[in-house]
């Protein structure tokens, strides 16, 4: 450079002053970039080698001390590449914070997987197999943190995190299927305990009465289950099975203190019931489809039904307009 050229610059000492006080700042900067990166980590030693090597090779050499003076050319060059460096350790840190985020989360939803994968071991096979696998892949996408590029290590956690929530929000959607399933045969026994009370010998007061303990141990662990789900320690297959098992016994009952006809009318009763949902039908209309769909003419359906509403055992309400 010459003499003319360095006078046409103005004060020297001034731009390399301005240009050492912005390199000073970029490199506080770069200096808290760097810290935070190495804060937010886990102590995971293999993540942290990995993270130490691409920080280090990536930064840019510092200009010589032999070419301060007569180089600010050099130095804003310098500055340049430091810019650079910063944006790109912030770049860093943003992938570092969501890896430390998505690996608490998914640490979450491993835990929510393995508690689906033993809930639904008996209740739905599949969908308790689908739960492990989901479990493995997030396993595995924690395992090779550090073992891959981190863009690669990003996306892996990503797809990880989001496939497990698909599986636990359809594991949920199954279990409470399977709630309300059992809540319609809760229903049904609730009925039947009613009927057989109506009905029932002495002798029969124990199956009853046990019956209806069920009812209401099985409403409060039902409660529980749709509070709790799916860390609740409810065994909804071994529910059913009880609940079966007593509404079984109680149509039995009911059955055994009604005759063959009775017992026609009022089956196909019960499913007109839960057909209609509660819907108003016709006394004709009802008359003639039970007589129908029990080979009984009207009269002895009429007959058989007034004996059942006698009993209590059906609830026909007349509405005279």
């Amino acid at each position: 450079m010459s003499i003319t050229e360095l006078k046409g610059r103005g004060n020297l000492v001034d731009e390399i002053e301005e240009a050492a006080a912005r390199i000073k700042a970029l490199r506080e900067k770069v200096d808290k970039v760097r810290r935070s990166i190495f804060e937010n980590i886990s102590e995971d030693e293999e993540l942290s080698a990995l993270l130490k090597s691409i920080v280090e090779s990536s930064e840019p050499l510092e200009v010589p001390q032999s070419k301060l003076l007569p180089a600010a050319e050099g130095l804003k060059e310098y500055e340049e590449r430091l810019k650079n460096y910063f944006e790109f350790l912030v770049e860093l840190e943003n992938k570092v914070q969501k890896i430390e985020k998505l690996r608490e989360e998914l640490g979450e939803v491993m835990r929510e997987l393995e508690a689906w994968r033993s809930k639904l071991s008996s209740l739905s096979p599949y969908h308790s197999a689908e739960a492990f696998k989901a479990r493995q892949k997030a396993e595995d996408a924690l395992r090779e943190i550090g073992a891959r590029p981190l863009s690669e290590t990003l996306e892996e956690l990503r797809l990880s995190y989001e496939r497990g929530l698909h599986v636990a929000k359809v594991c949920r959607v199954v279990y409470s299927n399977a709630l309300k399933e059992l809540e319609g045969r809760l229903g049904s026994l609730r009925k039947l305990v009613e009927k057989a009370r109506k009905v029932a010998r002495m002798e029969d007061s124990a199956v009853i009465e046990e019956a209806s303990r069920l009812v209401e141990e099985a409403e409060a662990r039902i409660l529980e289950a749709k509070e709790k789900m799916p860390f609740d320690d409810v065994d909804i297959a071994e529910l059913r099975t009880k609940v079966v098992e007593a509404i079984n016994k109680l149509e039995e009952i009911v059955s055994r203190e009604l005759g063959p006809n009775e017992r026609r009318i009022l089956e196909e009763y019960g499913r007109l019931v839960k057909a209609y949902k509660g819907r108003r039908v016709r006394f004709y209309r009802l008359v003639e489809h039970l007589s129908r769909s029990t080979s009984l003419s009207l009269e002895d359906t009429l007959k058989l039904l007034y004996r059942l509403e006698k009993k209590n055992l059906v609830r026909i309400l007349s509405r005279l307009s």
